[in-house]
C-alpha cells in the first residue's frame, strides 16, 4: 500500500512530498503478504499455579453436574404447593443485605 505524499496530512512540508516522489510505485515482494517460513516453532510454556489448577479442576467438576438438584426443586415445589414451606421476610432481608456489603 503506497499514500501519496498529496494527502494533506503533512501539507506544510515539502520534504515528506519530495521524499514520497523519489520512492518507487513498485511494491516489495512482502508488503502486501506475509508467509510463515516452514521452520516456525513454538517454544512457549503455559504452567499453571496450583491454585489455578484447581480452579481448572473444579470448574470441569461443576461443568459436569446440574445446574439444580431435582429431587431439591421437586420437595420445595410440594412444600410451597401443599402451604408447608414457611417464608421468613426477615432471614431473606438479612441475606440481602450480607451480600450487598461484599459489593
Amino acid at each position: 500500500m503506497t499514500i501519496p505524499p498529496t494527502n494533506g496530512v503533512n501539507s506544510n512540508s515539502t520534504a515528506a512530498a519530495n521524499a514520497g516522489k523519489a520512492r518507487s510505485s513498485t511494491p516489495s515482494p512482502a508488503s502486501d503478504t506475509a508467509v510463515p517460513s516452514a521452520n516456525t516453532q513454538s517454544s512457549d510454556n503455559v504452567s499453571l499455579s496450583t491454585t489455578g489448577q484447581q480452579f481448572s479442576k473444579f470448574a470441569a467438576e461443576l461443568s459436569n453436574s446440574p445446574a439444580e438438584d431435582p429431587e431439591r426443586v421437586a420437595s420445595v415445589r410440594a412444600s410451597l404447593n401443599s402451604g408447608q414451606y414457611a417464608i421468613d421476610p426477615d432471614a431473606i432481608a438479612a441475606k440481602l443485605l450480607d451480600q450487598d456489603s461484599n459489593f
